[in-house]
Protein backbone atom coordinates (compact mmCIF):
# COMPACT_ATOMS: atom_id res chain seq x y z
CA UNK A 1 0.00 0.00 0.00
CA UNK A 2 1.33 3.45 -0.91
CA UNK A 3 1.45 5.93 1.94
CA UNK A 4 3.15 8.87 0.19
CA UNK A 5 5.55 9.47 3.06
CA UNK A 6 9.28 9.54 3.51
CA UNK A 7 10.72 6.55 5.34
CA UNK A 8 14.26 6.34 6.69
CA UNK A 9 16.33 4.22 8.99
CA UNK A 10 17.88 6.59 11.55
CA UNK A 11 20.34 3.94 12.74
CA UNK A 12 21.78 3.57 9.24
CA UNK A 13 21.93 7.33 8.79
CA UNK A 14 24.02 7.70 11.96
CA UNK A 15 26.75 5.57 10.40
CA UNK A 16 27.00 7.50 7.13
CA UNK A 17 30.34 9.31 7.04
CA UNK A 18 28.98 12.57 5.65
CA UNK A 19 26.54 13.42 8.44
CA UNK A 20 29.04 15.55 10.35
CA UNK A 21 30.37 17.32 7.26
CA UNK A 22 29.23 20.58 5.80
CA UNK A 23 28.82 21.23 2.10
CA UNK A 24 32.27 22.82 1.74
CA UNK A 25 33.92 19.74 3.25
CA UNK A 26 32.01 17.44 0.90
CA UNK A 27 32.99 19.43 -2.18
CA UNK A 28 36.59 19.64 -0.91
CA UNK A 29 36.70 15.85 -0.75
CA UNK A 30 35.60 15.68 -4.40
CA UNK A 31 38.18 18.25 -5.42
CA UNK A 32 40.94 16.31 -3.66
CA UNK A 33 40.25 13.36 -5.94
CA UNK A 34 41.60 15.42 -8.87
CA UNK A 35 45.26 15.43 -9.88
CA UNK A 36 47.59 17.83 -8.07
CA UNK A 37 47.97 20.19 -11.06
CA UNK A 38 44.17 20.48 -11.33
CA UNK A 39 43.79 21.09 -7.61
CA UNK A 40 46.50 23.75 -7.67
CA UNK A 41 44.97 25.60 -10.61
CA UNK A 42 41.53 25.45 -8.94
CA UNK A 43 42.97 26.99 -5.77
CA UNK A 44 44.48 29.81 -7.83
CA UNK A 45 41.22 30.36 -9.70
CA UNK A 46 39.39 30.57 -6.36
CA UNK A 47 41.63 33.49 -5.42
CA UNK A 48 40.61 35.36 -8.57
CA UNK A 49 36.88 35.07 -7.99
CA UNK A 50 33.73 33.28 -9.08
CA UNK A 51 34.41 34.18 -12.72
CA UNK A 52 37.92 34.24 -14.18
CA UNK A 53 39.66 34.25 -17.54
CA UNK A 54 42.42 31.96 -18.76
CA UNK A 55 44.95 34.76 -19.25
CA UNK A 56 44.79 35.90 -15.61
CA UNK A 57 44.83 32.32 -14.35
CA UNK A 58 47.86 31.46 -16.52
CA UNK A 59 49.77 34.48 -15.21
CA UNK A 60 49.08 33.54 -11.59
CA UNK A 61 49.82 29.89 -12.40
CA UNK A 62 53.15 31.00 -13.91
CA UNK A 63 52.55 28.81 -16.93
CA UNK A 64 51.30 29.18 -20.48
CA UNK A 65 47.59 29.53 -21.20
CA UNK A 66 47.69 26.18 -23.05
CA UNK A 67 49.22 24.32 -20.10
CA UNK A 68 46.92 26.06 -17.64
CA UNK A 69 43.89 25.10 -19.74
CA UNK A 70 45.08 21.49 -19.74
CA UNK A 71 45.47 21.57 -15.96
CA UNK A 72 41.95 22.99 -15.63
CA UNK A 73 40.47 20.38 -17.99
CA UNK A 74 39.97 17.79 -15.26
CA UNK A 75 37.90 20.24 -13.19
CA UNK A 76 35.85 21.04 -16.29
CA UNK A 77 35.16 17.36 -16.88
CA UNK A 78 34.16 16.97 -13.23
CA UNK A 79 31.70 19.85 -13.61
CA UNK A 80 33.35 21.99 -10.94
CA UNK A 81 34.11 24.77 -13.42
CA UNK A 82 32.12 25.67 -16.49
CA UNK A 83 33.27 27.58 -19.58
CA UNK A 84 31.43 30.77 -20.43
CA UNK A 85 31.90 30.31 -24.17
CA UNK A 86 33.16 27.74 -26.67
CA UNK A 87 36.60 29.35 -26.90
CA UNK A 88 37.81 27.18 -23.99
CA UNK A 89 38.45 24.36 -26.49
CA UNK A 90 41.06 26.32 -28.48
CA UNK A 91 44.06 26.11 -26.09
CA UNK A 92 43.63 22.35 -25.85
CA UNK A 93 44.73 22.16 -29.49
CA UNK A 94 48.50 22.59 -29.47
CA UNK A 95 48.75 23.96 -32.99
CA UNK A 96 46.32 26.88 -32.66
CA UNK A 97 47.08 30.27 -31.13
CA UNK A 98 44.38 31.89 -29.01
CA UNK A 99 43.61 35.07 -27.13
CA UNK A 100 43.48 33.81 -23.54
CA UNK A 101 41.78 37.01 -22.37
CA UNK A 102 38.65 35.93 -24.24
CA UNK A 103 38.44 32.50 -22.62
CA UNK A 104 36.43 32.73 -19.43
CA UNK A 105 35.16 30.28 -16.86
CA UNK A 106 33.15 30.31 -13.70
CA UNK A 107 32.83 28.00 -10.75
CA UNK A 108 29.71 25.86 -10.88
CA UNK A 109 28.54 27.59 -7.71
CA UNK A 110 29.95 29.70 -4.90
CA UNK A 111 30.39 26.63 -2.70
CA UNK A 112 32.79 25.08 -5.22
CA UNK A 113 34.86 28.26 -5.19
CA UNK A 114 34.80 28.31 -1.38
CA UNK A 115 35.80 24.65 -1.20
CA UNK A 116 38.69 25.25 -3.60
CA UNK A 117 39.80 28.26 -1.58
CA UNK A 118 39.56 26.29 1.67
CA UNK A 119 42.24 23.89 0.38
CA UNK A 120 44.85 26.66 0.45
CA UNK A 121 47.05 26.28 3.54
CA UNK A 122 46.85 29.21 5.94
CA UNK A 123 50.59 29.87 5.82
Amino acid sequence: MKTHQWLWDIDKIKFVDIIDCNVIELISRNIQELSNPSINVLKLAACIGHTFNLDTLAIINQDSPANTAKQLWEALKAGLVIPLNDAYKIPLLDSIECDATEISYQFLQDRVQQASYSLIPEN
